[in-house]
């Protein structure tokens, strides 16, 4: 998984934002929040995104996500999310989570204009969906800052 630098908590906070707006499928919640951001500063909030994907796949498939389980949970993304936002073909979403798990920052087979809505729809479905039991989603959230902090030091 790729190493994150330290979080700079003003674009944290819009990630959370975005992340929030997601998971409460509200798309024009997530357009506002990633509208406020200048380009150089998405691109660092896309990073923490990604980052957040990578950390929570490899968290579910125990750091040895399989193929077969990384098509698994891209087909229940695309279908738990169809109702609000349409993420595509889920061989797509499973290029994404793939790349994201493994730090492949070009993500093949990946379009490049949907990366970036990729990180933080399927990192807000993620957070939501793979917390722990009684976990609110940003506690996750903060575990997953934290452990990468952690691992910076």
């Amino acid at each position: 998984m790729m190493k994150i630098m330290q979080i700079d908590d003003a674009i944290e906070d819009h990630v959370r934002t975005a992340f929030g707006a997601a998971i409460d499928h509200n798309p024009s919640g997530l357009k506002a929040a990633l509208g406020r951001v200048n380009a150089d500063d998405l691109k660092i909030a896309t990073s923490y995104a990604i980052y957040v994907c990578g950390y929570i796949v490899a968290d579910v498939f125990n750091s040895k996500p399989s193929g077969e389980g990384i098509a698994e949970m891209a087909e229940y993304i695309v279908e738990d999310n169809k109702k609000w936002v349409d993420l595509g073909d889920p061989a797509e979403v499973a290029k994404f989570l793939k790349a994201a798990a493994t730090g492949d920052v070009k993500f093949p087979g990946v379009a490049e204009e949907d990366v970036v809505g990729h990180s933080f729809v399927i990192g807000g479905y993620l957070l939501s969906r793979f917390r722990r039991e009684g976990q609110r989603w940003f506690e996750y959230l903060d575990a997953i800052w934290n452990a990468a902090q952690a691992a910076e030091s």
